[in-house]
């Protein structure tokens, strides 16, 4: 089930959410373990990454809600779908220039989800903006703050200056199927 994509246009940047909840049957011998953050993983992430995670997680605990834990498999797709974006200078969406949603990206990682959802933004350089662009939006902020997700990986990338926004964020959401 999708929930309509919600584009909001800032000063200097531009957001779009989407959710999904479904089941995912994972294909014989696949399985999913799920990847918490440790200190060697946090080298693999950029400072900008790094800072985000610690934002949305402060926003849910302040909520009472379970800290996200950092996915490998997450990262590839959202940086994944941040260089798609990127390359093409795309319109920012959550359709992959090959017509892909985030459920496609996942699975093509092998990542068998209950619930997946997928934020993307640009403009923004920080980490503290794209989060606060996030969270002024609903439906961004309600992905961020959905207890049915447990799992995050975020693409992030510098453009050429010929693309219309410089700056691009993909945050990947989802709950592995158990």
């Amino acid at each position: 089930m999708f929930r309509s994509s919600v584009a909001v246009l800032l000063t200097t940047g531009l957001c779009l959410s989407t959710a999904v909840e479904a089941q995912s049957v994972a294909m014989p011998g696949e399985s999913h373990q799920p990847d918490a953050i440790a200190k060697n993983e946090v080298s693999d992430l950029t400072q900008r990454q790094t800072q985000l995670l610690r934002l949305m997680n402060e926003a849910r605990q302040e909520r009472g809600l379970s800290p996200l834990r950092f996915s490998n498999t997450l990262q590839r797709a959202a940086q994944a779908h941040v260089e798609d974006i990127v390359s093409r200078n795309f319109e920012l969406s959550h359709t992959g220039s090959d017509g892909s949603s985030v459920a496609d990206r996942v699975r093509r990682e092998n990542y068998a989800y209950r619930s997946v959802g997928e934020n993307v933004a640009a403009g923004y350089s920080s980490a503290e903006d794209t989060f606060e662009q996030w969270m002024n939006s609903r439906g961004h902020r309600e992905n961020i703050l959905n207890p049915d997700f447990s799992e995050v990986g975020m693409g992030y990338r510098i453009s050429a200056p010929s693309t219309t926004y410089n700056h691009y964020w993909v945050l990947v959401l989802g709950r592995p199927a158990r």
